[in-house]
């Protein structure tokens, strides 16, 4: 199991421990710091880390995300400064195989796998930075929820014409485990928690809804068409199912049973969004900050990142926002 997977059977969120070092890693290039700065840097990121998936359902989970980057940043400036930190916390250290505690000796040297993860129930990935760009391989979100929803979304979506005004009996959905750590409300009673329920999801998929943020709403959670869906869902962990995958039956009142697959969920690096997808999501998150005339220069800009000035471009075109 990898590190993110193994942190989030644990309760933490990867996102707010790996997000600090990912920023403090980007903050500290942007800074030209040198080789020991840069070391510094990821060690106030290490030793900051945290984060809970019981904060899922709240503000508090797309807050990680911005206390990541910002935590990232603030490292890379304290390092610059000349402050001084651990650099040893990236390596593997030493645990006691008989009860998978930190050994007392080693306490002072235990890294952040040791710490979060102490029975070492977990296989770092390899990196070969000399052949690959780990940035390839980011997954994006076409649905507005947590990533565990995504692919039985896009499922239930594929049913939403055959089924439209017609009453459903049950819905059997089968989906990675992790759905059910990481989105498995099954009563959401808040737009907040909708976007971590799985069956929340699949029920504004198959009511025809694009499952974006302005889907997650008051107004959703007291519809009827789709709330009385949600409890009609059963969701079926499947051990070795594929987590960009999901499988739905949906069977009707009127006796007609429907299913749907989604082999590998849009968004998947081998299932990639297009920039059209991508532009959609993105003018749905910010026209309403922004409005539409600086979301159209602000995508277009980002989509050219690499063209000298664009980072000078996008700061002045977010100033100020909200």
């Amino acid at each position: 199991m990898g590190v993110g997977r193994s942190l989030q059977r644990r309760g933490l969120h990867p996102t707010s421990v790996v997000g600090r070092m990912g920023a403090a890693a980007v903050a500290s290039v942007l800074m030209q710091l040198n080789e020991e700065q840069i070391g510094y840097a990821l060690g106030v990121a290490a030793t900051t880390a945290g984060g809970l998936v019981g904060s899922f359902g709240t503000h508090g989970k797309p807050f990680h995300a911005g206390k990541a980057a910002m935590d990232g940043i603030m490292a890379a400036q304290l390092a610059a400064d000349g402050f001084v930190s651990a650099t040893h916390l990236y390596e593997l250290g030493e645990l006691d195989p008989s009860n998978a505690t930190l050994c007392k000796k080693a306490a002072h040297s235990a890294t952040l796998l040791d710490v979060f993860i102490q029975n070492h129930e977990v296989e770092p990935l390899p990196l070969n930075f000399d052949e690959t760009w780990e940035i390839r391989t980011n997954a994006f979100k076409p649905f507005a929820s947590c990533r565990a929803t995504q692919a039985s979304a896009q499922a239930a979506r594929t049913l939403a014409v055959k089924i439209a005004g017609r009453a459903v009996k049950r819905v059997h959905a089968r989906v990675h485990p992790n759905a059910l750590i990481t989105a498995g409300k099954l009563a959401p009673r808040t737009p907040l928690e909708g976007k971590f329920s799985v069956p929340f999801c699949i029920a504004l998929a198959l009511r025809g809804h694009a499952v974006v943020a302005s889907d997650f709403t008051d107004a959703k959670m007291r519809d009827a068409s789709v709330m009385d869906i949600v409890p009609l869902v059963e969701l079926e962990a499947v051990e070795g199912q594929p987590p960009h995958s999901a499988h739905l039956d949906v069977y009707l009142a009127d006796g007609e049973q429907l299913h749907a697959d989604t082999d590998i969920v849009i968004g998947h690096p081998d299932n990639p969004m297009s920039w059209d997808d991508l532009r959609v999501k993105f003018d749905g998150l910010a026209e309403p900050v922004i409005g539409t005339d600086k979301a159209k220069m602000l995508f277009d800009t980002a989509h050219e990142f690499e063209q000298r000035g664009s980072l000078g471009e996008i700061s002045t075109l977010l100033a100020g926002a909200r």
